[in-house]
């Protein structure tokens, strides 16, 4: 499957997500810039590492967006000057662990994209 980008599927997840929490909740203008720039080195990310997918998905109860991405290495060069500590500077915090085999999986969180009405 070809990857089509990271902006238009955490958007339109963000979208889904403010269904569901109602008028209870707004979307934050300041988070959504920091998706986006996320969503940046997201894409600039695949291009520079063999991932094999990026899925979006928001934790319902504590309302964190995270963008996880599906990779078998993830080689650290050049310090603050690579693509992923790039993508480091744009998330609440980060996990890494092991999907499969050979598959490292990598969550980047964002909190606080909902804030209440």
């Amino acid at each position: 499957m070809e990857y089509k980008g990271c902006f238009d599927t955490v958007h339109g997840l963000i979208e889904d997500a403010s269904k569901e929490f109602g008028a209870a909740f707004v979307v934050s203008p300041e988070k959504t810039e920091q998706v986006s720039r996320a969503c940046e080195k997201v894409d600039a990310l695949f291009e520079e590492i063999d991932c094999s997918v990026i899925d979006a998905s928001v934790n319902m109860d504590n309302k964190v967006l995270t963008i996880s991405i599906f990779c078998d290495e993830v080689i650290l060069e050049n310090g603050r000057e690579n693509g992923f500590c790039k993508l480091l500077q744009e998330v609440t915090s980060f996990s890494i662990s092991k999907a499969a085999e050979d598959t490292l999986r990598l969550d980047m969180n964002i909190a606080g994209v909902w804030q209440a009405a």
